[in-house]
């Protein structure tokens, strides 16, 4: 459908788009996809608009995070409204022939703020993917803080209670040994 539409007007477009298409039209991401994005957007390592082509080249997950990424963007952009939407973008496309140009012309604004706002969102709904295995991390490490205390507290009495017993022992033998013998005499004698 979409070489259709731009074999017309003689248009190319971009692979994140025809890849971004082809996942958009089968549906959701799959979660290992998703946990991808979420841990790009930890590390800092989200593509660029700009870096998405050169990506479909690279390591294995590059290539990886380039699918995610387009098929994000294609949901972004189909997610605008109006005229905004994908279509909109896709009919700027034939027209001009070039995606930047078809990126400004369809949503009236400068290809840097676009890619802030598709960023943003990646990360907003992304990220929280990635959240709860570093929750996981934390929850362990709390878990064995806790039970470090709670050792540490119970030793803690545990020697308190060994220091008092002793000390109320000597005390007791301090005074048996002190405690002059009285001898009385047998009742009766």
């Amino acid at each position: 459908m979409l070489q259709r539409k731009l074999d017309e007007t003689g248009a190319i477009a971009p692979r994140w788009l025809h890849e971004g298409l082809a996942k958009y039209a089968t549906g959701d991401l799959p979660m290992e996809e998703r946990e991808l994005l979420g841990q790009a957007a930890v590390d800092g390592k989200l593509l660029h608009i700009s870096e998405l082509e050169a990506a479909f080249n690279g390591s294995p997950q590059q290539v990886s995070l380039a699918y995610a990424q387009s098929y994000t963007l294609v949901d972004y952009l189909a997610s605008r409204e109006g005229k905004a939407g994908l279509s909109g973008f896709l009919e700027e496309l034939g027209n001009v022939g070039e995606v930047d140009r078809a990126l400004v012309r369809t949503y009236q604004m400068p290809i840097s703020q676009l890619e802030e706002q598709w960023l943003h969102q990646i990360t907003r709904v992304y990220l929280p993917q990635r959240s709860p295995h570093i929750l996981d991390n934390w929850v362990w490490i709390a878990i064995v803080v806790l039970f470090v205390a709670a050792v540490t507290t119970r030793l803690a009495r545990a020697r308190a209670i060994r220091r008092r017993m002793q000390e109320e022992e000597r005390l007791r033998q301090l005074t048996e040994s002190e405690a002059p013998v009285i001898d009385y005499p047998e009742e009766g004698s």
